[in-house]
């Protein structure tokens, strides 16, 4: 199914949460008759009408953010066929009373405040599209297109967030990383979340991330995506950060001497949790293992980095895990 489809069919189910007052009196339900009506008369404005009242577009910096593909992508769907779904947009009061972040579109680095909220307006959904008309009009002479925003009705029973997440599911065009970026800065205080999205950003997997947060298996991709979802409320287990520091003391050490592109798969960080015996505390076992790999020789680095799997032996995760079992053993008998 087309995805401005699924868009439009998705908005039209978000709008169901806030029928009229006369409906809500009458005791009439709300038709898709009633909601493609609300969608119709919301109003449209277009990028140039923003300019000449002096208003500037901000991003919630809790999106997901810009991808460099998806944006020159839409820079040739523009100038081949121009802006066919416009781009939802809120008054930046709107988001900033929801407690949400915000960052000026053009330079991130400006902050969005309730001191300039009347001069942004903030873009939910349509922020590739918008960057890649900002691009073609700096860099293409020829691209004349207008760009144009739709308002989202003032009266609707759910937040932003909400709003923004039910935009992008239809698609699924939300990865793990957007959702622990999102879940991260939607929960500002929640360490957990931060190191998660901080090693995701590095190009960690998102299965390896959880694990290394909390030297466990416990950590779900679902608790993440509800992280999000919940708009501030987390799941319990991912405000424990008892072993949140030796996570990242031993990430730290393994991706010093080995590299980030070594420790990234999950199997290696499944070793550390499988290594890090029952007999020691998280701390002593944190001890142990950072100061393996921080004793690791240049020679050994290289013999863990040319490990390959062989037809008969067995596989590179399986030859990789046993090699640092040697490696770890004899580096504990020497510490003995």
């Amino acid at each position: 199914m087309n995805i401005n489809l699924l868009r439009v069919l998705n908005l039209l189910s978000i709008f169901a949460a806030a029928p009229d007052e006369e409906m809500q009196t009458s005791g009439r339900s709300p038709t898709i008759t009633h909601f493609i009506i609300t969608i119709m008369s919301a109003s449209i404005i277009s990028y140039s009408e923003l300019e000449a009242q002096n208003m500037n577009i901000a991003k919630i910096q809790a999106n997901r953010d810009l991808d460099k593909k998806n944006v020159e992508a839409k820079m040739e769907d523009l100038k081949m066929r121009g802006l066919i779904c416009n781009a939802i947009i809120v008054p930046a009061s709107d988001a900033i009373n929801e407690g949400l972040q915000l960052c000026d579109f053009k330079d991130p680095k400006i902050a969005v405040t309730a001191e300039n909220a009347d001069q942004y307006v903030v873009v939910v959904d349509g922020q590739h599209r918008l960057a890649a008309h900002l691009r073609l009009k700096d860099s293409d002479p020829e691209y004349s297109r207008e760009f144009t925003f739709q308002y989202a009705p003032t009266e609707r029973a759910y937040t932003i967030v909400a709003m923004l997440r039910a935009i992008n599911d239809p698609g699924h065009t939300w990865s793990l990383k957007d959702y622990a970026h999102g879940a991260s800065t939607l929960n500002g205080s929640c360490p957990t979340l931060s190191f998660i999205a901080d090693l995701v950003a590095q190009g960690v997997p998102y299965s390896s991330a959880a694990k290394w947060a909390a030297l466990n298996r416990k950590i779900t991709a679902q608790m993440v995506k509800e992280a999000m979802n919940s708009e501030g409320e987390v799941n319990a287990t991912l405000t424990i950060t008892k072993n949140l520091e030796h996570g990242k003391r031993i990430f730290a050490a393994a991706k010093t001497r080995l590299g980030l592109t070594f420790v990234k798969p999950r199997p290696f960080v499944d070793w550390v949790i499988d290594t890090m015996t029952e007999e020691d505390s998280k701390a002593e076992g944190a001890s142990k293992i950072s100061g393996f790999f921080e004793s690791l020789s240049d020679d050994q680095v290289k013999v863990l980095k040319k490990i390959k799997g062989e037809k008969g032996k067995g596989s590179k995760e399986e030859l990789l895990k046993k090699e640092l079992d040697n490696l770890y053993n004899a580096y504990q008998n020497k510490s003995e």
